[in-house]
Order: C-alpha cells, then sequence, then structure tokens
C-alpha cells in the first residue's frame, strides 16, 4: 500500500509488469489512453489490489505467454482491461476461487463495473470501469 500511496497506480502497476518481464514469467505490457485523471489514494489501491489479484490468477492457472493491460481514461470513468493468452476457463462452473471472489467485492467497494470472460483455450479478459468520485 505505501508503495502505491507513493508511485501512484500506473508506477506501480508498470512495475508489476516489468517484474514478470525480467522473471521471463510471459509478456506482458501496458497501455495508457486519454489524459491520466488523478484517482483518490484509497480507491486506487483498491484498483491495484484488484489488478495484482488478476496478474496472481495469470501467473497461477492461466499458462499464458502474453499478458496485455489497457487503461483508458475517459471524462468520468477510469476503464482497465487485463487480458492473457492463457488456458481460459469455464465462467459457468463453480469454483470455490477466493480470488475472484475478492476482486468483485474490492470493486463493489468502489462502485466499480466488473466482469471476467473467458473461454477455453482463448485467455482471459477482466475489465473495469470506474466512475471517477466527485471532489
Amino acid at each position: 500500500s505505501d508503495v502505491i500511496l507513493k508511485n501512484g497506480l500506473l508506477a506501480s502497476l508498470q512495475v508489476e509488469l516489468d517484474r514478470f518481464n525480467r522473471l521471463g514469467y510471459l509478456d506482458a505490457s501496458m497501455k495508457v489512453t486519454g489524459d491520466v485523471i488523478p484517482i483518490n489514494s484509497a480507491n486506487e489501491i483498491i484498483i491495484f489490489r484488484i489488478l495484482q489479484e488478476f496478474l496472481s490468477n495469470v501467473l497461477k492457472h492461466a499458462r499464458a505467454s502474453k499478458l496485455f493491460v489497457h487503461l483508458e481514461y475517459n471524462e468520468k470513468t477510469l476503464k482497465i482491461s487485463a487480458k492473457d493468452d492463457g488456458v481460459g476457463f469455464d465462467t459457468s462452473a463453480k469454483t470455490s476461487s477466493s480470488g475472484m471472489e475478492t476482486m468483485k467485492g474490492r470493486a463493489e467497494l468502489i462502485d466499480a463495473e466488473y466482469s471476467i470472460n473467458s473461454e477455453i483455450g482463448k485467455g482471459t479478459e477482466l475489465t473495469l470501469r470506474y466512475t471517477y468520485s466527485s471532489p
């Protein structure tokens, strides 16, 4: 949390992706579009934790060779998509995955729209849409 507070969401996320690349786990990249709009630090930490959980799941389960994260800053919302090219999974199958529930719960804490889409053999994509708080 201290690192995110100090460095911010983008830099903290880039550090994570750089680490994956350095360790040779997969080819991880990030794209940022739009004008970066500051987010309150408590929500920034929650967004980072959601992404961190997704990244952890990619490493543990996806057997992916590529990971792409896109942060799209719009006037009222930040849309984040994180996609891997891994083995995918059946989203209709009930699992005891607390990680999926944790991500969903965290998204609800900050009133963000959250979805996970996956298909066997076609990878997994997390989409998060966060509406900026009014100052």
